[in-house]
């Protein structure tokens, strides 16, 4: 887990400063030299929730449960090879795993979205265990305590897709911007929306796949970000729900748990996550 979360993270900051040539607008080149960041704990969580996505996803009428958000300890433990056999006794409160990187001018948030299972869809793909699919925000630094949201990767089974709050940035390489960030104003933020599909959980931003919009008799959850445990959705037909937002790099999250696991020395366990 720990590996992966890491590799992922740090590719997708690397592909940012190296496929992104910067328009003559205004927008900031991450700067990712001499610059130490303070860590904190509360304000990461703030700043997580001020970006949160509301987040429309879609249910398959068949497998209901498989499409909704949950917790990678979700059936009461830790064991990630138990998830399938657990899957029909297991909590549905919906959970959004956040982690936050730093540099001079920006902040970069990692959202992971997590599912016991994966199904195929149309007969295409494969079925497999723990589905964990996410969103990485650059946020701008400015005057304002939370800075600005300009920029987003998503991923969608495998493939990298990128979208922008003003189409302002130039790529190059032969990478085109996908498509724009909607936003909604909730809870004093401008919230963008991103939308989850049904059973293969491929993310994207707002209103660009299958056809779950928040309208009636539709299948889907949109679901909103919390700070604070939530419940399960009432249904799955076009209802709303929350989920809340847990650090990926806390002293108790699934990181930490995994160093400690790790066959190596516990000094080296606590220093890794800390970095």
């Amino acid at each position: 887990m720990k590996k992966i979360k890491i590799v992922i993270l740090f590719s997708l900051i690397w592909f940012w400063n190296n496929n992104i040539s910067y328009s003559k607008h205004n927008i900031s080149s991450p700067s990712l030299t001499q610059f130490q960041p303070q860590k904190n704990d509360s304000f990461e969580l703030e700043l997580s929730y001020a970006h949160a996505p509301i987040h429309y996803q879609a249910t398959d009428k068949l497998n209901l449960k498989a499409d909704m958000l949950t917790s990678l300890n979700y059936d009461g433990n830790w064991i990630a090879d138990d998830n399938w056999d657990n899957f029909n006794k297991g909590n549905f409160s919906a959970v959004v795993y956040y982690s936050v990187s730093e540099t001079k001018s920006n902040w970069f948030i990692l959202y992971s979205f997590y599912h016991p299972k994966r199904l195929m869809k149309n007969n295409k793909g494969e079925e497999h265990e723990n589905d964990m699919q996410g969103i990485l925000s650059v946020i701008k630094k400015n005057k304002s305590t939370y800075g600005d949201l300009e920029f987003m990767l998503t991923v969608a089974n495998n493939h990298f897709y990128s979208f922008a709050k003003e189409k302002l940035i130039k790529f190059g390489k032969n990478e085109p911007i996908d498509g724009k960030i909607y936003f909604t104003d909730w809870q004093k933020h401008k919230h963008p929306k991103t939308y989850q599909e049904a059973k293969t959980h491929g993310i994207k931003a707002f209103a660009t796949i299958d056809n779950f919009l928040g309208k009636k008799n539709k299948n889907g959850i949109i679901y909103y970000p919390s700070k604070k445990s939530t419940s399960p959705p009432l249904s799955t037909e076009n209802s709303k729900a929350y989920y809340q937002l847990v650090s990926l790099t806390s002293n108790t999250s699934i990181w930490e748990i995994q160093l400690n696991e790790a066959e190596t020395i516990k000094e080296n366990n606590i220093f890794f996550a800390k970095w």
